[in-house]
């Protein structure tokens, strides 16, 4: 669900050997800074945790609301970031695309 979460087309019901799973697994490993290998390896693992986490934190600091600092791209972390979209005229469907991230890094930032 992390891939789909931040705006990957990919079925989160299907294998992460999936073609469209490998093909999301090397951008997102390229964008940032990964070996790039198509496998959901550790570092990659680690590096889409530490991306939620801190999406999290900000979404808990900019909506004032009780949603836990973990690693997980749940639907709590789903309605969050719509609650979020929704604030900002944005289109609404939960995706935390990387627009999206970084409107909310933004008011995160503000509100230091």
């Amino acid at each position: 669900m992390l891939l789909s979460g931040l705006g990957y087309d990919i079925d989160p019901q299907k294998p992460l050997s999936d073609s469209p799973a490998v093909l999301a697994i090397r951008d997102f490993q390229q964008r940032y800074g990964l070996s790039v290998n198509g496998r959901a390896d550790q570092p990659t693992q680690e590096k889409g945790a530490a991306i939620v986490r801190n999406m999290r934190f900000s979404l808990a600091k900019v909506l004032k609301n009780n949603l836990p600092i973990d690693r997980y791209y749940d639907t709590p972390t789903r309605n969050a970031v719509r609650d979020f979209q929704s604030r900002i005229g944005l289109s609404v469907n939960g995706i935390a695309t990387i627009t999206v991230r970084k409107r909310l890094d933004e008011e995160a930032r503000r509100r230091r």
